[in-house]
């Protein structure tokens, strides 16, 4: 029996012919067994074959007819006959590597493989932006290739107008897709996650940056000009900054009418500036109005998730919605106080 075993070394890539095969020759029925029985190795079903379907000791499995059993010895033996262990070797760590990509990441080319294994080798990790645009660049879905010429992940971005041309789609169609755009990039980043690995972490900003309350897309810069020449990007800064936001996880953003703020404090999005900006929207614009106070109004736990303030946000929350209201009303603020008199 330990001979036997031995004979048994199940690579991934045996694995892998296993179940492509079982899904192709096997009835529904027959899948089912496997599946329950967590037979998903050629040597798993072969103890079990040969064990003439006992499982342990005394115990048959259950309402298991002769008929599902004879489709499964016969399985066994075509595959062992067809696909014999001898004819698979334990991959090294670079074989592995290759091996992953060519079955999993169906949306690269030959010719992407290449680069993203030549890349692998110089710097010891994925090129994620590179997979990403891909990803968006090989897609047949018409929403992902939207979101694509929108963003311009592959070239230069189109407008509205142009993709309404494009793609003979309303201007509301093409806003419906455009809105979906985080959810996009999320799918996409997490399909090469899964099919290679999470090697978004190389992609870090330095500590000065990291350090800063509230970013701007310059702070971004250093690290775009290097990747995008590196892994040969097409995309401009403010793309590059999007899908760092939805890959990189390091900052929030807050957004009013198409401007974002980024930020790098804990718990500045528990506050909700969409209330304090309807609360201000409703003071008269006289010239006896009072300044407003952001600085207290920031403080209110009324605007608070839980109506618990954090303490450490407060100072940067104050200065996105100074930002904010100057962005939306072009009003001056004085300090912590927005001037909202008539002048």
């Amino acid at each position: 029996m330990e001979e036997n075993k031995q004979e048994y070394v199940d690579t991934q890539e045996r694995i892998d012919t296993f179940q492509d095969e079982s899904w192709k020759k096997l009835s529904v029925r027959a899948n089912n067994i496997l599946k329950a029985m967590e037979l998903d190795t050629p040597a798993k079903l072969k103890v079990f074959v040969d064990s003439d379907f006992y499982l342990g000791k005394r115990r048959r499995l259950i309402n298991f007819g002769k008929k599902t059993q004879e489709e499964l010895r016969a399985f066994c033996e075509y595959f062992e006959q067809n696909h014999p262990a001898s004819a698979y070797h334990v991959l090294s760590e670079r074989e592995t590597l290759e091996y992953n990509i060519r079955r999993n990441a169906s949306f690269l080319h030959a010719e992407d493989i290449d680069f993203v294994l030549s890349y692998f080798d110089c710097t010891n990790h994925y090129p994620m932006f590179y997979m990403l645009v891909k990803y968006f660049e090989h897609s047949d879905w018409r929403k992902f290739q939207i979101i694509r010429d929108n963003l311009g992940i592959c070239e230069e971005r189109k407008t509205k107008e142009q993709l309404m041309e494009i793609y003979h789609l309303s201007q509301t169609t093409i806003n419906g897709e455009i809105f979906s755009t985080d959810h996009a990039i999320w799918r996409a980043a997490n399909s090469i996650e899964r099919c290679v690995a999470n090697d978004w972490e190389q992609y870090k900003l330095s500590d000065d940056v990291l350090k800063k309350p509230i970013l701007t897309n310059e702070d971004f810069l250093t690290l775009y000009q290097s990747v995008k020449e590196a892994e040969q990007l097409k995309m401009d800064l403010e793309c590059f900054v999007e899908i760092c936001y939805h890959t990189l996880g390091f900052f929030g953003r807050i957004e009013q009418r198409g401007k974002y703020w980024l930020y790098t404090v804990d718990g500045v999005g528990n506050f909700r500036f969409d209330w304090l900006l309807q609360d201000f929207r409703k003071i008269p614009r006289t010239k006896k109005a009072e300044p407003f106070d952001l600085s207290e109004a920031c403080r209110n736990t009324e605007y608070w998730s839980n109506e618990k303030v954090v303490r450490k946000a407060v100072p940067t929350v104050i200065e996105i919605a100074k930002q904010m209201i100057w962005h939306l009303y072009q009003l001056p603020s004085k300090g912590n106080k927005i001037i909202i008199a008539k002048s």
